[in-house]
């Protein structure tokens, strides 16, 4: 903003303006009195701080005026939320552990996988067999003829003396243990 020395009028003390006061020293002297000089009539320096006061005014109020506009035009929430990333002060720390705990969990799964194992079909079956011979073995009445037992019922045809006669053929537990086994001929067991 420019200034222009006609558009500012100076006023010395009494209330006259500099030029009215040139004019009542040549009226009443009869002298021409000198000029002022335009540095001293203008005095830039004030003129040019207060374009900067008022340049500074117009921006704060430029600032505040956008300031209230987003405030009329907002919905009345305020934005509270802040954008940064938690960090840890032990991250690594936690990290050399995690590294740590999988390191040992690898070396525990390479251990379960090179192991072989213990769990054979074949060994489970030979110790079922031998465990069903001691059992024959040490019983009264094998376990075959329990399953003929009531086949035979079922079909009606032994009696009660013929039943006598099929108990009494059957080897007692002293002939058992001479021979390792019963020699009778086993039936289809019921589970």
């Amino acid at each position: 903003m420019e200034v222009k020395v006609e558009d500012r009028g100076k006023v010395d003390d009494g209330g006259l303006k500099v030029e009215d006061r040139g004019d009542l020293r040549s009226a009443s002297s009869g002298q021409q009195g000198l000029e002022e000089p335009a540095h001293v009539q203008l005095k830039l320096k004030k003129l040019q701080l207060q374009d900067e006061r008022l340049s500074v005014i117009d921006r704060d109020n430029r600032l505040l005026a956008s300031k209230l506009s987003d405030i009329v035009c907002s919905k009345g929430l305020v934005e509270h939320q802040n954008h940064y990333h938690l960090r840890s002060l032990n991250v690594n720390k936690r990290r050399e552990e995690l590294l740590l705990v999988s390191r040992q969990n690898q070396a525990i799964y390479q251990r379960i996988t090179s192991r072989q194992s213990e769990y054979r079909r074949q060994l489970w079956l030979d110790d079922w067999e031998r465990a069903e011979r001691r059992r024959d073995d040490i019983s009264r009445y094998p376990r075959g003829l329990w399953g003929r037992e009531t086949e035979v019922a079922q079909e009606g045809e032994v009696c009660g003396c013929e039943w006598q006669r099929a108990l009494d053929e059957l080897p007692t537990p002293t002939q058992t243990r001479r021979t390792g086994r019963a020699e009778t001929p086993e039936a289809p067991t019921k589970i």
